[in-house]
């Protein structure tokens, strides 16, 4: 049998389809789909059996409340992405915004430049779209990706830079993100060093932004931060600041298709 424990309900199936919703704050929720469900409440030891079209919501005082159920609200499979950057780099797509960048198919270099590629439309396009951006940073040939500047990728819309990660402005020799809003460049607990693979993963409905070492499917996140939610992006730059160096030997961009 399947047994499934949060902060504050422990769940045993029996063959059987069921959901599970476990906020930080709040009260789960637990919706069955098909079959039984035992329900226990951790702090108040209450225990329910719930079949097919039951729903129960346990608070943190330990009480078990039914409501309504909704099992449609749970995804049945994995979701499909859609990739708007892969394999090489095509040349045509890249605009030169300042200095003298290097693009060829295997990849993009330069010192003190700037790069940018529009989307063919906002993306996320979908209302609860997530995106995932994998880029990987080679060591430059001339100069340093880690330095007093910045160095790295930028998200933006109409114009205005809204995000960044790769190696802020000021913020040491570590990966770091900056979600601009006039706050401080998000840096992680154990400095994040060096040309890698690391890959940005942004949720369109709750804003919500990470960064993760290297490639899918993604480790634990070592930078976490927050956009204004539904905010969405029309273009990327690659760049460095003066007397910074970005070597990008791949880019892998996606989007929720559905």
């Amino acid at each position: 049998r399947l047994s499934v424990t949060t902060p504050r309900l422990s769940a045993v199936d029996s063959g059987t389809r069921f959901g599970i919703e476990s906020p930080v704050e709040g009260a789960d929720e637990l919706h069955v789909v098909d079959g039984r469900v035992r329900v226990t409440s951790k702090s108040g030891g209450g225990e329910l059996v719930l079949e097919a079209g039951d729903a129960v919501r346990v608070p943190d005082n330990g009480g078990m409340i039914g409501i309504d159920a909704d099992g449609g609200r749970f995804a049945t499979r994995l979701g499909r992405f859609e990739s708007l950057f892969s394999g090489p780099f095509v040349k045509s797509r890249w605009r030169v915004g300042y200095g003298s960048p290097t693009v060829s198919d295997r990849q993009i270099e330069g010192a003190n430049f700037s790069v940018h590629s529009r989307f063919k439309k906002p993306e996320p396009g979908l209302a609860d779209g997530v995106m995932l951006a994998s880029i990987q940073v080679g060591d430059p040939t001339s100069g340093e990706f880690h330095t007093d500047g910045w160095s790295g990728m930028s998200f933006f819309h109409n114009g205005v830079e809204l995000l960044f990660f790769g190696s802020s402005f000021g913020s040491g020799p570590t990966w770091s993100l900056d979600v601009k809003q006039k706050l401080p460049v998000i840096v992680p607990e154990k400095p994040v060093s060096g040309p890698r693979t690391v890959t940005l993963r942004y949720e369109r409905r709750s804003g919500a932004v990470s960064l993760h070492d290297g490639g899918v499917p993604l480790k634990e996140p070592f930078c976490e931060g927050s956009l204004p939610p539904g905010t969405i992006f029309d273009e990327i730059r690659l760049g460095a600041s003066a007397g910074a160096s970005l070597l990008v030997k791949s880019l892998n961009l996606r989007v929720s298709a559905e």
